[in-house]
């Protein structure tokens, strides 16, 4: 009877230490809200790439960088020609220097040499892998990019100044530059939870502030709209339906803004003043606020072709029979079709319209252009059958003879 008696007792005992322990874990969660900062892995230059590599910590520079940027790019008889010297995965203008940098597809940092009669210079030599992602900063002198595992990736920031890669922690799953160059939003991995955060990059020491405990918005692509909006775009298929939501980060209310849609694609512009969507088959320049369009598009083509400058859109717009007839977007998206575009413009301010076949001085004027800027009078972009960055001149005269401005 003692024995038996003892063994009930334990029994109890174990059952108000597990009943005590739930109620502190609630209560312990009902303090730790929004404000908290999450306990999350501190970033460390530590952090590895695939292949056991490491993010290096300084740039290794091996020319003078003010030097590359003095000369001038080829004179006004070659309207269209090569920038780099390699195929890019992704690449920045900054705006101070008026370098151009880019990442190569294993992952190396490389400044273009504008004089072309040296290679381009080598930042970083270190190969950290292809990129999945590479987004430009604010300022446009950082860089985020991640890589390895889409499903677990690797994220850092790179700074074009100090010539550095500052990795993040391990527990970022997404993230996305927020109002300036030392804020990122972003997923992060909080215990066995996805939360939504906002992440300080500003000092050495990265903190972490969760906004949102339990967050299920993993496989989305965020964008940050000033002043309070986070986008998130579920991914487009023609074979299923996609949604675009957005995040007040102020008061984290969550709204349905587009779809859901077969094929729906979304994309902002550099400055984020236009929103570039694909939905229904159709192109549209989208006012951020509103999401209503700013003035009818007469042509089809897919955001990552198009960028802003100044009141004009610029698109690579594909002419070729295959993209008429392709399962959009995933037959471009999936490089099962590549293209043959002209270049059209669209002035915002009163809807006027201009196109132009490309200078036929390279690859017989056969381009598919995608990931273009516009500085300083060239529009730079990503040519797609090579993967080298080129550099389209709109000042010169013999292609600004092939149409007639936007403007008019």
């Amino acid at each position: 009877m003692v024995k038996k008696l003892d063994y009930k007792k334990i029994i109890i005992a174990l059952l108000i230490v597990a009943v005590v322990g739930v109620i502190i874990y609630f209560i312990w969660g009902g303090i730790a809200g929004p404000e908290t900062t999450a306990p999350l892995a501190p970033s460390s230059p530590s952090s590895t790439f695939p292949g056991g590599s490491l993010f290096p910590t300084a740039g290794t520079s091996t020319g003078p960088i003010g030097a590359v940027n003095t000369i001038t790019f080829p004179s006004d008889s070659d309207p269209v020609f090569k920038v780099s010297d390699q195929p890019v995965s992704g690449y920045w203008i900054d705006p101070q220097t008026e370098g151009i940098f880019y990442l190569s597809g294993d992952g190396r940092v490389f400044l273009v040499n504008k004089n072309k009669n040296g290679g381009d210079v080598e930042i970083v030599k270190q190969r950290a892998g292809t990129p999945n992602s590479i987004e430009v900063g604010p300022n446009s002198q950082r860089v985020l990019a991640s890589f390895g595992d889409p499903r677990s990736p690797q994220w850092g920031v790179f700074d074009d100044v100090d010539q550095t890669w500052r990795p993040l922690s391990n527990t970022v799953l997404n993230a996305t530059w927020g109002p300036n160059n030392g804020v990122l939003y972003g997923v992060v991995q909080n215990g066995s939870i996805p939360a939504l955060a906002l992440i300080d990059i500003s000092k050495s020491d990265v903190s972490t502030k969760i906004l949102v405990k339990d967050f299920r918005f993993q496989d989305v692509q965020l964008s940050f709209f000033p002043p309070s909006t986070l986008f998130l775009e579920e991914r487009g298929s023609a074979k299923y339906s996609s949604r675009i939501w957005g995040v007040d980060v102020n008061d984290l209310s969550v709204h349905l803004l587009l779809g859901p849609e077969n094929g729906l694609l979304f994309a902002p512009s550099d400055d984020k003043r236009v929103l570039f969507s694909f939905q229904g088959n159709a192109f549209h320049a989208l006012d951020p606020r509103t999401l209503s369009t700013i003035t009818p598009i007469p042509f089809v083509t897919v955001p990552e072709k198009c960028a802003f400058g100044g009141v004009i859109v610029y698109c690579f717009v594909p002419t070729s029979q295959n993209f008429r007839g392709a399962v959009l977007p995933d037959d471009y998206l999936k490089s099962k079709i590549f293209t043959s575009d002209s270049l059209f413009e669209v002035n915002l301010s009163n809807g006027g319209t201009a196109s132009s076949d490309l200078p036929k001085t390279i690859n017989g004027g056969v381009f598919d252009g995608i990931s273009p800027r516009f500085s300083k009078g060239f529009l730079y972009f990503i040519n797609r059958y090579d993967g080298h960055l080129y550099a389209l001149n709109l000042t010169s005269d013999r292609f600004s003879e092939a149409g007639q401005s936007a403007g008019d």
